[in-house]
């Protein structure tokens, strides 16, 4: 989190940088023109830079990952200045949406975790979002995908290793997470067949916001596991 924080002064000094396929990795590097920021992201997708705003896209499977500035309010908490970007975002896209908004307690007051909705030309788009706040800036981060091929365990794998591999200066790290759609589908099913399960055993249904606590928690620690311990 502190390293996350320490980089975003320089997210708003991005330049255009070189890009480096790490062999044996799913994972390619960024590095800016003056190397002092690198990170990771998913090989073959495309990066761009505009001022403030890094915009990694897959344009075969309309797969974005975005990070950027916004509005600052040092009386605001990460949720309300999430919200006051939304509204901007809202403008161009009148139906994106936020919900499910959570944070740990530790990080309640620098972090915030939230799902998105988005419907463009009749087409409907799922993701994921993140809101990290400093003394002084605050930071966007989301990954949104079409609904149709949308697992939400592969968008939280490619946005924790791209945060995670952030980096000031040049030596980022291949983050160790693997975001495949069949890595993705085969956690997202079992998680939700392990829920079916334990609310049968019950007898009785959680709500979705409590849901959301245990498939949380599964899939957070399933996603680390190799394929043999899955």
């Amino acid at each position: 989190m502190k390293r996350i924080i320490s980089l975003l002064i320089l997210i708003s000094l991005l330049a255009l940088g070189t890009v480096s396929a790490d062999p044996g990795s799913p994972w390619s590097k960024y590095v800016t023109a003056d190397k002092n920021l690198s990170f990771h992201y998913p090989s073959g997708w495309k990066v761009s830079t505009d001022g403030s705003m890094v915009a990694v896209e897959n344009t075969a499977t309309e797969e974005e990952l975005l990070m950027t500035m916004i509005p600052f309010d040092p009386l605001k908490s990460p949720q309300d200045l999430a919200n006051g970007f939304l509204a901007m975002l809202k403008k161009v896209s009148p139906n994106f949406r936020a919900f499910n908004w959570r944070s740990q307690t530790e990080s309640a007051g620098v972090q915030v975790i939230f799902e998105l909705a988005d419907t463009n030309n009749g087409k409907e788009y799922s993701g994921l979002g993140i809101v990290i706040k400093s003394n002084q800036q605050a930071l966007w981060f989301s990954y949104l995908a079409p609904a149709s091929g949308y697992y939400q365990v592969r968008g939280a794998n490619i946005l924790q290793g791209f945060i995670g591999s952030l980096y000031y200066g040049s030596a980022s790290q291949s983050p160790n997470i693997d975001y495949s759609v069949k890595r993705a589908e085969k956690i997202d099913r079992n998680s939700e067949a392990f829920m079916f399960v334990l609310e049968f055993a019950l007898g009785a249904p959680f709500t979705r916001s409590q849901e959301n606590v245990i498939l949380d928690e599964l899939k957070g620690s399933w996603r680390f596991m190799s394929e043999e311990e899955l």
